[in-house]
């Protein structure tokens, strides 16, 4: 799965396996446009091998 970002900036939600991580559908069906949250992302941008930074926490906010 993709998400696109604020400033458009494009991150995966995939499960990680050396974080624990087995969740990413569920976390994906959590969210909603116009939501304000914070991600935390692990990894880079690497457009020669279509990599994207990883999303493996992310906490909704009131702001």
């Amino acid at each position: 799965f993709y998400i696109v970002l604020d400033n458009k900036k494009v991150i995966a939600n995939t499960d990680l396996i050396f974080k624990g991580r087995f969740n990413s559908a569920d976390v994906q069906a959590t969210l909603h446009v116009g939501e304000k949250v914070r991600v935390k992302t692990i990894g880079y941008r690497i457009p020669i091998i279509s990599s994207y930074p990883k999303m493996y926490e992310i906490e909704k906010t009131k702001e």
